[in-house]
């Protein structure tokens, strides 16, 4: 399912109900191992009608060619041998062959290597080079549809994420716009100043942003949310001590709070409770954090009347964390121009 969303904007949706359906397909699917992948897939397309069989397909694959890209290439190339009886009991997805594929991932590892010298990482940013002369002599249809490529993200892989597109694809098409001049790449911001100076716009001033607090006693999440949600204009106050959290939080003028499930000397669902017996803190909307992404943490999180948002698992997972936390932000909080 994971697979699925990372390729397929529209199963993304942070409604809640919407997210708890699909987790109830994969809960009912996840009982019959042999039929997992049948019903998951006939639930979605059949009975929601949340995509269709080319866009599953295609999501597969290009999961398939991803995760075989980085550890073919991106890897020692050593290997441990796993025996897992379980895999017999699975039914193969008739409709890829493995000799096409990997005919594929040889024709893209050499089309990677010519790429790696205009697009070094999909983590570098990209904007319009509007003050080339290129750019000049396009015309006005030609410029917007490469602008609005370019918003898609700050990053490629910000860019390919929100597309759910093959990032493969989407280094070729840039490939093309930086070689054309159209587009410019760096690995900061900075690297931006001398090709194109963005126009002034009129800063929040940081005592009229809206402010969040976030509970969790990881250092590198804390660091993380904060650069997301500072970034969007808002002001951040983290508390890394449960057990101290309530006292933090009245001290504070919070429109969001933020808390991790999983910390020292308190959960994160007593300490829900606490907050909720402040008056002051009633009604301000509660997003729970955590890494276990299970249904009952979920349903838990329903029960209670506040929003779930699962914690990035490994780097890979930081896009799509980022993605559902600016969503969750604009919809709980947004901030007015």
């Amino acid at each position: 399912m994971d697979a699925l969303k990372n390729y397929i904007p529209s199963l993304r949706s942070n409604e809640l109900n919407t997210q708890a359906e699909i987790q109830n397909i994969i809960h009912r699917a996840n009982t019959e191992t042999d039929t997992s992948m049948v019903r998951l897939f006939s639930e979605l397309t059949l009975n929601k009608q949340l995509l269709d069989y080319r866009e599953f397909a295609q999501a597969i694959k290009s999961h398939i060619l991803a995760e075989s890209e980085k550890y073919l290439f991106d890897y020692s190339g050593e290997a441990k041998l796993v025996f897992d009886k379980t895999i017999d009991k699975l039914r193969p997805i008739i409709g890829f062959e493995v000799e096409p594929l990997i005919l594929t991932l040889r024709q893209r590892k050499k089309l990677w290597e010519r790429l790696e010298s205009v697009i070094p990482s999909m983590d570098y940013q990209v904007r319009c080079n509007t003050q080339s002369h290129q750019w000049k002599q396009l015309p006005e249809e030609e410029k917007r549809k490469i602008t609005r490529l370019v918003d898609y993200g700050k990053t490629l892989e910000e860019i390919r994420y929100n597309l759910g597109e093959d990032s493969f694809k989407v280094a070729r098409t840039f490939s093309k716009l930086i070689q054309q001049e159209l587009v410019v790449i760096g690995a900061e911001s900075n690297d931006f100043a001398s090709i194109d100076q963005p126009p002034v716009v009129e800063e929040t001033p940081e005592s009229l942003a809206p402010e969040i607090v976030i509970v969790d006693d990881s250092p590198v999440l804390l660091k993380q949310f904060t650069s997301v949600a500072t970034g969007l204009g808002y002001r951040v106050r983290c508390c890394d001590d449960a057990l101290a959290a309530v006292d933090f939080v009245l001290e504070s003028e919070p429109v969001v709070i933020f808390l991790d499930v999983n910390m020292p000397n308190l959960s994160g669902f007593q300490l829900m409770k606490q907050i909720r017996l402040q008056p002051k803190l009633s009604s301000i909307p509660l997003v729970i954090l955590t890494a276990e992404k299970t249904i009952m943490n979920q349903q838990r999180a329903k029960w209670s009347k506040s929003k779930f948002l699962s914690k990035p698992l490994n780097s890979e997972d930081s896009q799509r964390f980022v993605s559902e936390l600016k969503t969750l932000l604009q919809t709980l909080a947004p901030i007015t121009q």
